[in-house]
């Protein structure tokens, strides 16, 4: 097997993995739950709040969104190659 082929092979597999665990109620709920505990963290933070303690509120929900989105597109990218392996295509890097 060739490197590029087990490198192929490889993130095939971690694609998977990914897509499965984005999959189990405990891992859904899990970033459901980090996402209201920032909004509620908004909604509780008093009038007159430095924009600090906003910009950290923010940082924390921009953190779990781009944690969910990075492993979407991870298991989007590995799709896409999955895809153009069955057509024969050659993968757009």
């Amino acid at each position: 097997m060739s490197d590029e082929s087990a490198e192929k092979t490889r993130k095939l597999h971690l694609a998977n993995e990914a897509k499965r665990l984005l999959a189990e109620p405990l891992i859904d709920n899990f970033f459901n739950y980090q996402e209201a505990l920032c909004f509620e963290a908004f909604r509780r933070l008093p009038m007159g709040s430095t924009v600090d303690e906003y910009r950290t509120v923010h940082h924390d929900l921009l953190a779990v969104d781009r944690l969910k989105s990075a492993l979407q597109t991870y298991i989007q990218e590995a799709d896409i190659i999955a895809m153009q392996d069955r057509r024969g295509e050659a993968p757009e890097i």
